[in-house]
């Protein structure tokens, strides 16, 4: 994860959109406030989509289950 300034990214918001979007790195705009993450539409959809499978009833059990069986 990167960590930047607010002030570093108002100036160069779109190298750091490119690089979000082409490294899938994750990075933290911090200001005196608090921080937001930048992070590529890809690396969110596939957050979500863990998200909503984990949710399914029984989905995190199989996931565990299919963990701890040997690959043969």
């Amino acid at each position: 994860m990167t960590s930047i300034p607010i002030s570093v990214f108002s100036q160069n918001a779109a190298q750091y959109v490119a690089h979000a979007v082409n490294s899938q790195d994750v990075i933290s705009v911090t200001t005196e406030k608090g921080s937001a993450i930048l992070l590529s539409e890809e690396e969110f959809r596939g957050m979500m989509e863990t998200i909503y499978l984990f949710n399914s009833e029984g989905m995190a059990e199989r996931v565990e289950e299919a963990r701890r069986t040997p690959i043969e």
